[in-house]
């Protein structure tokens, strides 16, 4: 009889183990397609329940704007690899709407904002890094709509989050089992 080691067997064959699924993994990888769901089905009576009771992450979720009317400004990840207000926390506790809409910050394709009292100097230059990060903006017609950023195609997958989860959990080096 063989013994093999728990981490062995839940490696995958391109990796000298046996394949079995990690629960694990699989477990996580179901949680984060009920935060796809819950996000990319925004008008359902559980999202928007859901929505009232709980914060949910925005790991490996942004939001593909097209009209900006759906999209918080502030706390919802649509530009850059973080949401705004992590990055530009100063400037948003100067904000006098900061939990404003895009389409909110938009008027006559320039970026607008209405402070509490002056920004000074010293935000003057976190500012500017800001609206060039924002960039150009143009309107569209269509409705904001989230996407998974960890896949080309956008769309959430069950067994490629189960792959990434397996890859932080379980030995990368090939292991002898015999």
């Amino acid at each position: 009889m063989y013994w093999v080691h728990w981490d062995q067997a839940l490696t995958s064959y391109d990796e000298g183990g046996l394949n079995v699924e990690s629960i694990l993994a699989f477990n996580n990888a179901l949680l984060l397609k009920w935060v796809w769901r819950f996000v990319s089905r925004e008008g359902s009576i559980w999202s928007q329940i859901i929505r009232q009771t709980q914060v949910i992450p925005n790991n490996g979720l942004r939001v593909k704007l097209e009209n900006g009317r759906n999209t918080c400004f502030r706390t919802n990840n649509w530009r850059g690899d973080s949401p705004l207000n992590i990055k530009f926390n100063r400037l948003y506790h100067l904000d006098l709407d900061g939990d404003c809409k895009v389409a909110d910050r938009v008027h006559n394709g320039n970026w607008v904002w209405i402070w509490k009292r002056d920004i000074g100097p010293r935000n003057s230059a976190s500012l500017q890094e800001l609206i060039e990060l924002l960039g150009q903006v143009s309107a569209a017609d269509g409705l904001d709509r989230w996407e998974w950023t960890l896949t080309s195609d956008g769309i959430y997958s069950v067994s490629y989050s189960r792959s990434i989860i397996d890859g932080y959990l379980l030995p990368t080096d090939n292991i002898v089992t015999r």
